[in-house]
């Protein structure tokens, strides 16, 4: 098997001790741990992540154990050889007993109302699901729904949040040639139970649409163009933010940009992140808006969950490590970039890009470059860039807008250098001021040093003039204050324009 073999897993797990073993082997369901010695143990836990014997409940009667402490390091070695077993003791496809019939919308709308209430996380009301169902004995079997992504060497569906606590869902390579799977997928698929772990049988829709009716061609392969559509972000009556009038009359955020927000730390960056992402799901109905969350405080993390679903947000805090941080970051660039080559508009919120990059230069894979001032890899740098790099709008349909914080002034040579490096590859940004900042004044947009690039792209005749205008004479004559006061004062961009002139 592919991985660790069967005696390389235990020959890994006898290097640990007796007393390591045995609350882990209790977790998994071995009976009777604290009586068995090392190898009689081995065989035990073996037994039990390969099917073999059925793990056991504890009944909580007798004394208390001496031990309960898990290593996590063992709990993952076992998970990978669980999964890794599992994808290669797959029943063959003649082996499984399937009647193919037809039912009609009815019945199926029935049925897979029976499914949601089992209450899995994991299952789904599929209304994208083809009308043709697989009946195994008599029953349908249960529907599944989530990302396509390699973990132990397995190719299996994880849960959209990218929490790994649900039940794992394998799918066989036959299934990934088949239909074209490509990590980053978002699968709906029936699954059935085999002896370890669930096994996909079916592939029922790829990024929401059927199989049979998807199109789609390869990110790497795709013709990028600018941007030249607008992301709504302002409507006076459903969205009036001040902020969101510098964003939609001044710096115009189109579908396909690559955007920076820079500032020192506490200036309002992630306000403005917060806002973006509130006005863009409310105010685009054809914009999938996703949000990456990096080392961030456990308020923070609750505050977006108020306003984006949980499958749309993805969130590290600083209680994980460095691997979970970039793990969660790729997870979801994946799914933008699946759904974007299916023709579909990603906005992608990232809080922050600074944060991203610390994490990447703590793992082994930034290893091995030039180390610059502030300890910061050069592959750490290539990293950040190729991630942010990876907004841009298709020509023939599609696009990623990606949007984050940066962090500058903040005494670490390593964030003006990632600074510098993504500053490089924009075509959108936002400067905060400090000196707005330290009065409270919210948002604290420098619009002199902020810029959208290719600018002409959204902007009509008069509005390049009006740009113009205020660049080089109204606020070098009346300052950043007077230039907020009209905006706030103005409730459509005509009657901005009046106050200004």
């Amino acid at each position: 098997m592919s991985g660790k073999s069967l005696n390389e897993f235990k020959y890994a797990l006898e290097k640990y001790s007796v007393h390591q073993l045995r609350p882990c082997a209790r977790a998994i369901g071995v009976a009777s741990p604290t009586t068995k010695n090392l190898e009689p143990l081995v065989d035990a836990i073996i037994a039990v992540l390969t099917g073999e014997v059925a793990p056991v409940v504890p009944s909580g009667r007798g004394k208390p154990v001496k031990n309960d402490q898990v290593d996590q390091e063992i709990i993952n070695l076992m998970e990978e050889f669980r999964l890794q077993y599992a994808s290669n003791a797959l029943p063959k496809k003649e082996e499984i007993p399937v009647n193919r019939v037809e039912t009609g919308a009815e019945e199926m709308a029935r049925r897979f109302a029976e499914f949601k209430a089992q209450h899995h996380t994991m299952r789904v009301e599929d209304p994208n699901a083809p009308k043709e169902i697989r009946i195994e004995n008599g029953k349908l079997p249960d529907v599944y729904l989530g990302q396509l992504t390699t973990l132990h060497n397995v190719s299996l569906l994880l849960s959209l949040n990218c929490f790994d606590n649900e039940e794992k869902i394998i799918i066989p390579v036959e299934l990934i040639h088949k239909h074209d799977l490509r990590e980053g997928d978002v699968v709906s698929c029936f699954a059935q139970k085999s002896k370890t772990a669930l096994v996909a049988t079916e592939i029922l829709t790829i990024a929401g649409m059927d199989v049979k009716s998807l199109r789609r061609i390869k990110f790497e392969e795709t013709m990028a163009s600018y941007p030249s559509k607008r992301i709504q972000l302002f409507d006076c009556e459903k969205a009036n933010s001040l902020a969101m009038k510098y964003v939609q009359w001044l710096l115009p955020l189109g579908r396909g940009q690559r955007g920076c927000i820079l500032s020192s730390p506490k200036a309002g960056k992630t306000n403005i992140l917060y806002e973006i992402a509130h006005n863009a799901k409310r105010l685009n109905e054809n914009l999938t808006t996703l949000v990456l969350l990096i080392d961030q405080s456990p308020e923070n993390v609750t505050r977006f969950r108020k306003i984006i679903k949980s499958d749309n947000l993805l969130y590290t805090t600083y209680d994980d490590d460095a691997e979970r941080q970039v793990f969660v970051a790729n997870f979801i660039l994946n799914r933008a970039k699946r759904l974007a080559e299916c023709g579909k508009d990603v906005l992608l919120i990232v809080d922050s890009f600074s944060a991203l990059a610390h994490a990447y230069n703590q793992t082994n894979d930034s290893i091995g470059g030039k180390t610059f001032q502030g300890g910061l890899e050069s592959k750490t740098l290539q990293y950040i860039k190729k991630y942010f790099g990876a907004a841009r709008c298709f020509e023939r349909g599609g696009s990623i807008t990606m949007i984050g914080a940066v962090s500058n002034q903040t005494g670490n040579p390593a964030d003006e250098l990632i600074a510098t490096e993504l500053t490089a590859i924009d075509n959108w940004e936002m400067q905060l001021s400090d000196t707005l900042a330290v009065k409270r004044m919210y948002p604290a947009i420098d619009f002199t040093h902020s810029q959208v690039k290719q600018a002409e792209s959204f902007f009509q005749d008069d509005e390049k003039s009006m740009d113009y205008f205020l660049r080089n004479e109204y606020v070098s004559t009346y300052g950043e204050v007077a230039l907020r006061t009209a905006l706030d004062e103005s409730t459509a961009y005509g009657e901005f324009v009046k106050r200004i002139k």
